[in-house]
């Protein structure tokens, strides 16, 4: 389905490029108005995920426009929804789930979470040694202690207020979308993050820390659901949010 639309909108943009350049700002601009005043406005979603497709250095332009606009916080959390689609474009072949915004517990931050990041029963693998000790004249490593961090699984972390340990054995992050007034806050593997930086030019350094980090992951604990684990209201100790 997304490479039919991706097709029809690589179509549609032949028939205005006469009238403007494809990474034409001012077209930029109408499409992420017209999508942010009607999110189901289809043809300027193809356009701006044609324009995807167009060069290796579309997409910092299209964020470009997209962080810059002076009026985004008339559209409030739908112009954060144009720039999470403008995420999902800049890959056409991968799947983020991220799912409806949630509010951090004690301010307005919104958050789109992703459940496949998280199995609450992973664990970080971290480099251990053993010490070496001497007995009877030869040297035995001595397995009843260790030297590196103890690990956690997830299920811990989280309980604890820490982040969980994502696919690519980092610590997942939340992190705000660039530095647009209006951009949401995201869950991303350390893999994502990176790779989002490097396509989109956004600085992706926002990340939620301390006692905002904290708070955060002690309620995501409470209302997780995975393909292996539920924690709800019902069964979870703890209020939800």
């Amino acid at each position: 389905m997304i490479k039919r639309i991706a097709l029809l909108s690589v179509l549609g943009l032949l028939s205005f490029t006469a009238q403007a350049g494809i990474l034409s700002h001012n077209t930029i601009k109408g499409d992420l108005v017209n999508l942010a005043v009607n999110p189901a406005d289809s043809a300027a979603g193809e356009r701006l995920s044609a324009r995807m497709l167009y060069s290796t250095g579309a997409a910092k332009e299209i964020f470009g426009v997209w962080t810059s606009y002076a009026d985004q916080a008339e559209y409030g959390g739908r112009w954060g929804e144009v720039g999470l689609n403008l995420l999902r474009w800049t890959e056409m072949g991968r799947k983020y789930d991220w799912k409806s915004a949630t509010q951090v517990p004690g301010n307005s931050k919104l958050v789109y979470q992703q459940d496949s990041l998280v199995d609450l029963e992973r664990v970080q693998a971290k480099p251990i040694s053993f010490p070496t000790v001497m007995t009877g004249g030869f040297a035995v490593v001595d397995t009843s202690s260790f030297k590196g961090g103890r690990p956690m699984i997830s299920d811990q972390l989280l309980r604890s207020g820490q982040a969980p340990i994502g696919p690519d054995n980092q610590p997942v992050k939340v992190c705000k979308l660039g530095r647009s007034s209006a951009a949401p806050y995201l869950e991303l593997s350390e893999t994502q993050r990176q790779r989002f930086i490097k396509v989109t030019g956004l600085n992706l350094d926002g990340c939620l820390v301390g006692w905002e980090q904290s708070a955060y992951w002690k309620g995501r604990y409470h209302d997780f659901i995975d393909a292996y684990h539920d924690r709800t209201p019902n069964n979870a100790p703890g209020s939800s949010w």
